[in-house]
Order: C-alpha cells, then sequence, then structure tokens
C-alpha cells in the first residue's frame, strides 16, 4: 500500500495506481472507498486506457458493488455460531 500512495503522490490520477489501490482496500473490506478508487480509475482511463481496460474496471465497479451489497446483509449462520 506505501508504493500505491507513493505512486498516487507523484501521479494522482494514474489508473493502475488508483486501480491497485481499489483492489487492496477491496480485500480489506473497505468497500465504498474500493468502489470509488475503481470509478476514479475508470475516469482516469478514459484518456490513458483502451476499451478493454475500461470494460475490465467496469467489471471490477460492478464485483464491488456486489460485495458491498452482501457485506450490508445479515449473515445469519454466522451469528448462530
Amino acid at each position: 500500500m506505501i508504493d500505491v500512495h507513493a505512486s498516487l503522490k507523484m501521479h494522482p490520477a494514474y489508473y493502475k495506481s488508483l486501480r491497485t489501490r481499489a483492489r487492496i482496500r477491496l480485500a480489506l473490506e473497505e468497500y465504498e472507498e474500493a468502489i470509488q478508487d475503481f470509478k476514479d480509475a475508470l475516469e482516469s482511463s478514459m484518456i490513458e486506457a483502451g476499451p478493454a481496460e475500461q470494460k475490465s474496471i467496469e467489471k471490477e465497479i460492478r464485483l464491488a458493488e456486489v460485495e458491498l451489497k452482501r457485506s450490508k446483509t445479515k449473515d445469519y449462520y454466522k451469528i448462530l455460531k
């Protein structure tokens, strides 16, 4: 994460760094921050990347939104244990 922050200090809108930070946040279950980073990465990729890369980021946004929604539902099996 330190490397990503250093990269973003030098190039705040670099989509690959934003995407990497979003993936890290997703793994840390920081879903809302991850979604925002993915959206920022998508916006930055409009200039720097091709359509395939943009589609890939859009897919990651949808997956992160699903994870966010899942995190807000109660897991009754977990509660019963």
